[in-house]
Formats: C-alpha cells, structure tokens, sequence
C-alpha cells in the first residue's frame, strides 16, 4: 500500500534533448501549477493545457488557453486550428427537423470556426488539416462555392487519399440536394 502511494504521487516527466520536459508529460494541474509560477515559462504549456481542456469538454477554458499560445506565439497554427474545433463543437447540433441536413453548427460559432480555420492556414500555408475542416465548415453553411474551393486547395496537397475522396463525395451529395430543392 505504501508502494502503490509513492508510484501515484511520482511525476511523470520526460526530458527532451534540451534538457526541458515535455509538457506532454504533464497532467493539467502540473501545467496550471508551472503556469501559475510563471506565465511565460513555456509558451507551448497554453496549447497543451488548452487540449487537455478541450478534451474534458471544458471549452471555454480550451479557447483562452489556445488564445494564449498563439498571443505567445507557441504553436500558432496547431492552436488556431484546435481553437476552430472547439468552436464547431460548441455550435454543433443536430437537426432532425431536415433529413437532408443532420449535423449543424449555429452561424457565429461557424463562422468563427472558420475564421479560426483560416487563421491557421495563413500561419501554415500547407496545414491540410484546416483545409479539411474548413471545407466541411463551408459545407455545414451551405457555401457550396467556398467549400469546393478548399477542397481544391486540400486536394493538392493530398492529391489521393481517402479523406480528399470523401469530402468531395460530401460535397457532390449536398450539391446534389441543392438542385433537389430548387
């Protein structure tokens, strides 16, 4: 019993080449504890917190962290791009009124999500990831147009895999519902 205590209590903590450990080590009170001591320790703490409250489903908390990475200049596009994900999961709903449209994200939250998206992809010109979402995002509003154009922009960058082909399939079955209604 007296074993099992101390094995609980040690910190898990990897050094890196630079003799620093890795904050993916760290649990979120290690992180809030170093951040506490000194807010500008290190700067990739604010992502990895903000991920770790993005998967507790604490998002608002999430959001800030991500605001601080990126205002701190640590892992910019990787921030942005989670920030946007956050706020599809905070805007998301589905809607079972419409057959045709199931999973929705409210206006603002979409358009932040895009923003957010778009911010990411300026920080990283080849981020496919953002493309992606922000292709999907696009096709959530109906944008038809803009969520063509960044699957164009996806597909140069993964010319043949399986999540290009099933976007474009997406993309083609709500064009195609479009043309139903009209």
């Amino acid at each position: 019993s007296g074993e099992g205590a101390s094995q609980s209590s040690k910190r898990k903590i990897r050094i890196t080449r630079r003799g620093r450990s890795s904050s993916s080590e760290l649990t979120l009170p290690q992180i809030r504890a170093s951040l506490k001591k000194d807010a500008g320790a290190n700067a990739s703490l604010y992502y990895r917190a903000g991920f770790l409250e993005e998967q507790q489903g604490n998002f608002f908390q999430a959001l800030h962290d991500y605001s601080d990475a990126v205002r701190m200049k640590a892992r910019m596009a990787d921030a942005l791009y989670r920030a946007g994900v956050v706020w599809e999961k905070i805007g998301e709903f589905y809607d079972l009124r419409s057959r045709e449209k199931g999973r929705v994200i409210q206006g603002e939250q979409r358009r932040r999500a895009i923003d957010s998206y778009q911010s990411a992809i300026r920080a990283r010109p080849d981020f496919a990831d953002a493309y992606y979402r922000l292709s999907l995002a696009y096709l959530l509003g109906d944008d038809m147009r803009e969520a063509n154009e960044q699957y164009q922009k996806l597909h140069r960058l993964e010319p043949d895999t399986d999540r290009s082909r099933q976007l474009l399939r997406l993309i083609y079955k709500r064009h195609q519902q479009q043309l139903g209604r009209r």
